[in-house]
């Protein structure tokens, strides 16, 4: 997966910014920018685009700041925080009147449900606003779900002092958002997600557990086998070293783990 850079134009530097941009100060500390209120009174609305809305909306506030704007679903700031990459602080009011954010309350069911374990709950942000440092760098990040036409989607809007920071900080928590990091890509709960369960049960896995006719099992295993001594031959001949294995018919313990 690749993060394809905005098609908004994106604003110059001003030429008043300073030498390093890292010193610039940042103007967060008041929770109340006028962001959210602007989020709110245009969900409140009739409107098309909430992406191109909250774009000047954000210029107009941090004129000095760079903008750049990216997809979660390919570049999650706020898990690359969670997995302690960085720090995203959020930054609310918090006083049951005033809060700057637009957080659901959700139940993720337990990936083993014979284990006795109850599951988790967890924010699912719908506008959402942060410090986030990064090296030593802060930034301002709002995490917004908004309307593109009949669609609702998922942005990110970074702000920092230039846009090499931007740059460096999405590249980096893009290149580790596209790491399986010892994962592997299930869909379950009706939607796609990873799991390491999955992934240390098949670090155990065996091919004498799988339970296939003899004769088909060995075809599998000459496959596999000959599959994975190709792979110079796949790059000689300029193609994806890929190869799927699709079983059709009743699902028997361990058959999953011959998919390559």
């Amino acid at each position: 997966m690749h993060t394809r850079p905005s098609d908004l134009p994106l604003r110059p530097p001003p030429q008043d910014l300073p030498a390093n941009p890292s010193d610039h100060a940042y103007p967060h500390q008041d929770a109340q920018d006028g962001i959210y209120q602007a989020y709110n009174e245009h969900s409140r609305a009739p409107r098309v685009n909430t992406d191109a809305f909250l774009v000047e909306k954000i210029r107009t506030q941090y004129p000095t700041l760079h903008l750049s704007i990216t997809n979660p679903y390919t570049c999650n700031l706020l898990s690359y925080a969670a997995a302690r990459h960085a720090i995203a602080t959020p930054i609310d009011t918090e006083d049951g009147v005033t809060a700057e954010n637009l957080k659901h309350r959700q139940y993720a069911p337990p990936a083993r449900r014979l284990d006795g374990d109850t599951g988790v709950l967890y924010d699912s942000v719908h506008f959402g606003k942060y410090v986030y440092k990064w090296e030593g760098i802060e930034y301002i990040v709002y995490s917004v779900i908004g309307d593109e036409g009949l669609y609702s989607r998922a942005m990110t809007y970074v702000l920092g002092g230039s846009a090499l920071e931007n740059d460096k900080l999405i590249l980096a928590a893009c290149k580790w958002g596209n790491d399986p990091h010892k994962k592997v890509l299930i869909f379950d709960g009706g939607y796609w997600q990873q799991s390491s369960e999955l992934w240390q049960s098949i670090q155990s896995a065996n091919w004498e557990d799988v339970i296939l006719e003899q004769g088909m099992k060995k075809n599998i295993i000459g496959e596999v086998d000959k599959f994975f001594g190709s792979r110079a031959r796949y790059q000689k001949l300029r193609v994806p070293w890929k190869r799927g294995i699709i079983f059709h018919g009743y699902v028997l313990p361990r058959v999953l783990i011959s998919y390559l």
